[in-house]
């Protein structure tokens, strides 16, 4: 399996990452699907304790606090332990007691949506994503100094550059119960250290974001600018769309062959060449398609693709209009990807 990593910029070159237009290779994608992995290990010694997350500190049972927090997640968000094993809730009272150190580390889920999802990349190492995530997570501290449940509700990822945000909907931890919604930034997301990573699937990971707490944070003990609420990863599956050139234009009519014999009425086809920004398929072979309008899910036309040059038989009276198409192998035996997304200026 090849892995493709490389850092995000650092905080000065993201800078001027941030303002630059996007370079010539800017690669758009279809998101399809991904998830955010929120890690953070169950440590809290004491207030000095550099070590110490807000995991830990919610769970903590020493230091003459009443029985103490609660983690639960709520479908379709996880809660992983240590072990890798899918939890219902995390109690620091539980029997047994749930294992705490620097290195038991729980993982919080939130799956990704397509919906509303977007993602791109340039070949200076710029992301830009806006990822809509699924699921509810409350949480619950110092239960007996009669703080109310918090949650943290479809939050929303956004990245651009080395910087980002996590918003999203709820209720804050008071003694009061208040609901809030996305118009406050629950964390700062930084990226400076962060690692991206292409896998061979299409898939793009992105590790070590360090969320940052704000004055709105709603898991509160920390203050605003607090980063001891471990590391989050972001994976986001994603189709790429593939940029085309205009169709070739026809050339000028040759002089007329000798009539062929009658056959049977049916519809002239032209032959349509396309140079494709990028292969479309990881084969070297000429390998048959359909191009499909996704809109009304009909074949608009057949050919073949072999790497980068696509040869169309276009259906006299068929337009190619502008605008995004799927492009599908034939070949029952087909195997690999077997879509690729391909859009005509």
């Amino acid at each position: 399996m090849i892995t493709i990593n490389r850092r995000l910029a650092g905080p000065a070159l993201a800078g001027a990452l941030l303002t630059a237009a996007a370079p010539a290779s800017a690669a758009d994608f279809t998101v399809t699907g991904g998830r955010l992995d929120w890690t953070m290990a169950n440590q809290f010694d004491s207030t000095t304790d550099n070590t110490r997350t807000w995991l830990g500190y919610a769970t903590q049972t020493t230091g003459g606090f009443p029985p103490n927090g609660r983690i639960e997640a709520t479908a379709p968000a996880t809660l992983t332990n240590p072990v890798g094993a899918s939890i219902p809730g995390l109690n620091g009272t539980a029997t047994p007691t749930p294992a705490r150190g620097v290195n038991e580390r729980y993982k919080l889920t939130y799956p990704a949506s397509a919906t509303g999802s977007t993602f791109s990349t340039t070949s200076g190492g710029k992301l830009s994503a806006t990822v809509e995530l699924t699921g509810k997570f409350t949480f619950i501290i110092h239960e007996g100094r009669n703080f109310k449940p918090g949650t943290i509700v479809d939050p929303v990822i956004t990245i651009d550059g080395a910087t980002g945000t996590l918003r999203s909907s709820g209720t804050k931890i008071a003694p009061a119960v208040t609901s809030y919604d996305r118009n406050d930034v629950q964390f700062n997301l930084d990226l400076s250290d962060a690692t991206v990573s292409k896998r061979p699937d299409g898939s793009h990971a992105i590790t070590n974001i360090v969320p940052v707490s704000t004055a709105q944070s709603i898991l509160s003990g920390f203050g605003a600018n607090s980063r001891l609420y471990g590391t989050m990863a972001l994976t986001v599956a994603a189709d790429e769309i593939l940029t085309a050139a205009a169709p070739a234009k026809d050339g000028a009519t040759g002089p007329a062959g000798p009539a062929g014999p009658a056959g049977k009425d049916g519809r002239d086809a032209e032959l349509r060449v396309i140079r494709l920004s990028r292969a479309a398929f990881a084969t070297k072979a000429e390998v048959h398609v359909r191009l499909i309008d996704p809109a009304t899910k009909k074949t608009v036309a057949r050919g073949t693709v072999e790497r980068r040059t696509l040869r169309l038989s276009v259906l006299q009276g068929t337009t190619l209009k502008g605008g995004t198409y799927t492009l599908q192998r034939t070949a029952k035996k087909a195997t690999g990807k077997r879509t690729a997304t391909i859009s005509f200026k």
